[in-house]
Parts: C-alpha cells; sequence; structure tokens
C-alpha cells in the first residue's frame, strides 16, 4: 500500500466515524458534542433532519441517504395540506356537547 492510498484510507475511516456519530445523534445542530444519551431518530421528520445536516455538513446526499437508510423520495416528500380541519372541529366539538353519543350517532348529527 503506497502513503496516498494510506492516507486516503485514514480520511475514510475518520469521514466513516463521523457519520456514526451523526446518525446516532451525537453531533448537535452547531457542530458541538452532546454530553448525554439522546434519544433514536425514529420519526421520518427527524431523519430527514439529519439527512439535510448532513449534507450541510460536506457529505453528499446519496451517501447521507443510505447512512441514515432513508430513501430520496422520503427525502423530498412534502405534506398535503389538511382539507378536513373544519370537520374535524365540528366532530370535536359535537363530542364534547354530547360525551355519550357513539361515532355512528355524530355521524347522524353531521348529515
Amino acid at each position: 500500500m503506497s502513503v496516498p492510498d494510506a492516507k486516503r484510507l485514514k480520511e475514510l475511516e475518520a469521514e466513516n466515524g463521523r457519520l456514526k456519530k451523526a446518525a446516532r445523534g451525537a453531533i448537535t445542530r452547531d457542530g458541538g458534542h452532546s454530553r448525554g444519551a439522546e434519544k433514536k431518530v425514529v420519526s421520518a421528520p427527524a431523519r430527514r433532519d439529519v439527512v439535510r445536516f448532513m449534507v450541510t455538513r460536506g457529505l453528499s446526499e446519496r451517501r447521507a441517504l443510505l447512512v441514515i437508510r432513508v430513501s430520496a423520495s422520503a427525502l423530498r416528500y412534502q405534506s398535503a395540506p389538511d382539507r378536513n380541519e373544519a370537520l374535524r372541529e365540528r366532530i370535536v366539538a359535537l363530542a364534547h356537547r354530547h360525551r355519550r353519543y357513539s361515532a355512528g350517532m355524530i355521524y347522524l348529527k353531521l348529515r
């Protein structure tokens, strides 16, 4: 193994260590290390934030997606606006007003 190859291997090992720490959530947004154990990154929005953070730190998007195990379509997903907000408020108001009503009765009241 030549000297440039050994240096490149060492750089890759260091990058791998940084990626593992970022995936575990050990690196905070400002670049400092956290002191305590942090929660596992489980939800899709949290994983998207971690991927975006890793990209801002100089990692390619494809590599960050592989490390965090998120698909590209999940990264680009944008939730649709809630079209049933008014209906939901009416259902909740009826449920509070008539506590003994079942879902069927509330449905009939709304018709």
